[in-house]
């Protein structure tokens, strides 16, 4: 079993230039140039990004076959770090965002804890080239907003994974695969005794 991409929609690449094109006289794009100082950074294969809600989830029992699908993301990476992230929308490819933060560098740890770990992960350089092997599991990105919960969501294969980026309140130990159902018990049990929310938190890098 590898590590594979599913296929980015059409025009991706091209699309991504034009966004950041569009973003370099911004706050965000004249941080962006001075990160990378001159230098190319590398860009990741883009995954796709899926979320759930927290009311979908705790009263419409909707689970992985339920989340929507709200971006497609990619990771810059400079001299092995990856600091940004930058998200683009399904259906038009218009930009989301482009955003610094943890979980860009998360995202690439996790990873690589699934390939050491073997969870369906024998060729994930190869992956992240792009190139295609017979038993796959699809990377992609899974986030519960109003739960504070993103992980890496290996699918396909035998069974699914599910990886936390981060340490979550519920018990769930980030880097550590754990089955679907593992998951959704322990999230559906913490958010039992959790405050009703009007709205989550932004966690889009």
């Amino acid at each position: 079993m590898a590590l594979g991409h599913a296929e980015a929609p059409q025009g991706f690449l091209r699309q991504l230039g034009d966004r950041l094109t569009e973003v370099l006289g911004t706050r965000s794009g004249v941080e962006f140039l001075e990160w990378t100082s001159g230098s190319v950074p590398k860009i990741s294969k883009p995954h796709p990004v899926y979320t759930l809600g927290r009311d979908d989830f705790l009263d419409g029992g909707a689970w992985l076959d339920d989340a929507a699908l709200v971006a497609w993301r990619a990771l810059f990476q400079l001299d092995g770090s990856t600091v940004y992230a930058i998200e683009l929308d399904p259906k038009d490819l218009s930009l989301i965002g482009i955003s610094k933060g943890p979980f860009g560098a998360a995202t690439m740890e996790t990873i690589g804890t699934a390939l050491a770990l073997d969870v369906g992960a024998k060729k994930l350089f190869g992956a992240v080239l792009g190139m295609a092997t017979e038993d796959e599991q699809e990377i992609r990105l899974l986030r519960i907003p109003s739960l504070y919960f993103v992980g890496l969501w290996l699918h396909g294969g035998k069974e699914d994974s599910i990886l936390p980026l981060d340490d979550h309140p519920s018990g769930l130990a980030k880097r550590k695969p754990h089955p679907p159902q593992a998951v959704h018990d322990a999230l559906r049990e913490w958010a039992r005794g959790m405050p009703d929310l009007d709205s989550g938190v932004d966690e889009a890098n």
